[in-house]
């Protein structure tokens, strides 16, 4: 079965080649809709899908958290 691709850039569910989730499929429901979050988009990830380090404060409050939404 296949996943759920992002529709701005493509990336598929999970990581080609390393166990890791590109995309949080059905995680937030906004009142109207369950939404999708692309951690492509919201800059979890360079543009090789190497995961990229977060700062302190992203740690904290959360990498990117408006960011990627569809």
């Amino acid at each position: 079965m296949a996943g759920i691709t992002c529709p701005n850039c493509g990336s598929p569910e999970m990581h080609p080649t390393l166990p890791l989730l590109l995309i949080r499929v059905d995680k937030v429901h906004d009142g109207k809709a369950w939404r999708s979050q692309c951690l492509v988009c919201a800059d979890y990830y360079d543009d090789f899908l190497q995961p990229l380090p977060m700062s302190i404060d992203e740690q904290r409050d959360g990498p990117k958290a408006s960011k990627g939404w569809f």
